[in-house]
């Protein structure tokens, strides 16, 4: 967690910007950390950057693109209601002109409810100074959503998604 450690001075801003869903109440402070540690190793690791500056961008990016407002305009709203997964992918598609990833698992009513969308950033070259959004390389693995759903799936609120982790962590006790 030493990597990690070093981005403390963002904690504020990552807890708002990147949570960890799965973090219950009763959890250490530390699963927060163990989070980010994991998605730095998965994501951040071979960005070339070093975490402080991975994650300052990561959560710059966040700011900007605001997704629940973007799918908010498109008729999405967060809740009990079911979506297909392609209409979700492609009001991302129309905002941002890139293909994102849709990470699904399943709720507490074994309902394939939408837990993470993935929006791929292309490092600058040289000349450049900014990172733009990139159409992402689809893993049929973890693009779940969209490749093993092709009825309707729940847009959860913040609310469902952490009681539905708060489930599966119980579950694997």
């Amino acid at each position: 967690m030493g990597a990690i450690r070093a981005v403390t001075v963002l904690r504020k801003d990552l807890k708002q910007y990147w949570p960890n869903l799965h973090h219950r109440r009763d959890e250490k402070a530390d699963s927060h950390f163990e989070f980010w540690e994991d998605e730095w190793r998965k994501h951040g690791s071979c960005s070339g950057l070093d975490p402080a500056t991975y994650f300052r961008l990561a959560i710059q990016f966040r700011k900007r693109s605001n997704l629940l407002y973007v799918l908010g305009k498109e008729g999405f709203v967060p809740g009990r209601k079911l979506y297909l997964p392609d209409e979700i992918k492609s009001a991302i598609e129309k905002a941002w002109s890139t293909t994102p990833q849709l990470k699904c698992n399943m709720d507490l009513q074994q309902d394939p409810q939408l837990v993470e969308t993935v929006l791929c950033i292309q490092t600058p070259t040289q000349q450049e100074n900014y990172y733009t959004i990139c159409s992402c390389q689809v893993n049929p693995i973890t693009a779940s959503c969209v490749h093993q759903y092709k009825k309707k799936i729940v847009f959860p609120s913040f609310t469902t998604l952490v009681n539905s982790a708060r489930y599966e962590a119980r579950s694997e006790l």
